[in-house]
């Protein structure tokens, strides 16, 4: 095997996961991964979810090797990505067996951070929940999950 000396450019070209959510169960971890886009010369960021209840992650053989495979899937595909912000979970008030990720990305064009929202239990695609002119900068949940706060850019 050739040696390679590590370089600035290795560096850059590493994924990058700053930060991460777990759901209210406990059962899901979400984060957004980062990585850099050589064509468009910038960050590209898209969520994923790892299961963390399941059963063959603790998988052992006889031997002691570990053969088990991580649960992992992609939850969004925009090629305009997501904000590198955490995102975060919501049930609905009243509503059972429902759970959204809630996050941000300017994946509408207009270059402007919206809020959209992922069906957790139901799949698809996410969909937008905001439109607002000046973007959203950073969200908060109220305790009681009853309102959600930001702040526009």
């Amino acid at each position: 095997m050739e040696k390679k000396d590590f370089s600035i450019n290795h560096v850059v070209e590493m994924n990058r996961i700053n930060s991460f959510v777990i759901s209210p169960d406990e059962n899901k971890l979400v984060f957004p991964i980062s990585k850099w886009d050589k064509n468009e010369n910038k960050m590209n960021s898209q969520l994923m979810l790892l299961n963390l209840k399941n059963e063959k992650d603790c998988n052992q053989d006889n031997n002691g090797n570990d053969d088990s495979k991580l649960d992992l899937v992609r939850l969004t595909f925009s090629e305009l990505g997501i904000s590198n912000k955490s995102p975060f979970f919501y049930n609905p008030p009243g509503v059972e067996n429902c759970c959204y990720l809630l996050f941000l990305s300017n994946r509408t064009h207009n270059k402007k951070n919206q809020l959209f929202a992922y069906n957790l239990n139901g799949g698809g695609e996410a969909f937008k929940i905001s439109d607002y002119p000046l973007g959203i900068s950073s969200l908060k949940l109220s305790k009681d999950n009853k309102y959600i706060y930001f702040s526009c850019e």
